[in-house]
């Protein structure tokens, strides 16, 4: 009997493209996918990584899969029925929706709706997701996680071993930082409580003043905290540093400015706070795993 990993191997790179491309992989049971993914050698295996823009009054009816699935809003609002809960989602939300659970997705009249999806499976290792991970995952704007889930639609296409590689591995972290998340999610004492509340208010002012150049030293007088312990705690309740999360908030409102508005390039880097182009060109792609232009041309509408 010939075994799943010589069944694979035995196609060509021609071959196994024509064969993707006769099927939804992420409508097939995980074992049957494998031989159609391209230089995928180890779980998590991606089925499906695209960004999503829905059309007015686009909507998904209640149904099932054999898959995982990550659902992130980028921009807008939509309604998601999973297990039988609404969950009203807006801009930052992440859901997971778990092998055979129904679940589907409606817009709101007026909102627009911009999402990432990530379908995968672990083949036939057997992780127990549901057992540590809730439906509703929380909000990511402005969090590590965020950036990382933009990457992943952006490198899964490429031809590139090394990329395919890197949007698995960008998968893998995802999830252990959600699996850590949800670990300490009880920890409500009142230290902690308090150290979350002087982060929160500094994530809101560089959300204010995230366009012009903020200096370690300004921060260290807002927060009355000294440097390293304020990159310390910061990431660990955003897992990014201020710069970093800087640099993510100038990237979210750079994407608004391509999708939302006629700028030029050179226009959208002078209104996130870069007067060279170059430079901020360079930012955004080490960011993103793609320049701005390769993120537009992304976009992938009303695929469900």
């Amino acid at each position: 009997m010939t075994s799943k990993k010589h069944r694979r191997s035995s196609l060509g790179d021609k071959e196994k493209e024509t064969l993707k491309q006769t099927v939804w992989l992420e409508t097939l049971q995980p074992e049957d996918t494998i031989p159609y993914l391209r230089e995928m050698y180890f779980p998590p295996y991606i089925t499906l990584a695209h960004v999503f823009n829905a059309e007015p009054g686009w909507s998904h009816q209640p149904r099932k899969q054999s898959q995982y699935q990550f659902q992130y809003v980028v921009e807008g609002t939509a309604e998601y029925e999973i297990g039988g809960q609404r969950i009203v989602a807006t801009k930052g939300d992440l859901a997971l929706y778990y092998p055979q659970q129904v679940h589907a997705v409606r817009t709101i009249p007026g909102e627009p709706y911009i999402c990432v999806s990530i379908v995968f499976h672990f083949g036939t290792a057997e992780l127990p997701l549901s057992e540590l991970l809730p439906n509703n995952l929380g909000n990511f704007k402005h969090h590590l996680v965020e950036q990382q889930l933009m990457q992943i639609p952006a490198i899964y296409h490429s031809t590139e071993l090394g990329d395919r590689m890197m949007s698995q591995g960008l998968l893998l972290q995802i999830l252990g930082q959600l699996i850590q998340k949800a670990a300490v999610g009880n920890d409500l004492s009142h230290k902690v409580l308090k150290t979350k509340a002087n982060l929160v208010q500094i994530q809101r002012y560089l959300i204010e003043h995230f366009t012009r150049n903020i200096s370690l030293e300004e921060l260290e007088r807002v927060s009355g905290y000294s440097r390293n312990h304020l990159v310390e705690q910061y990431r660990r309740q955003f897992g990014v540093t201020p710069f970093e999360h800087i640099r993510l908030l100038r990237v979210e409102r750079a994407k608004q400015l391509a999708l939302n508005t006629g700028l030029s390039i050179g226009e959208i880097a002078e209104k996130v706070g870069y007067g060279d182009v170059h430079a901020f060109g360079k930012m955004f792609k080490k960011m993103t795993g793609v320049s701005l232009s390769q993120f537009c041309a992304s976009l992938v509408i009303n695929k469900p």
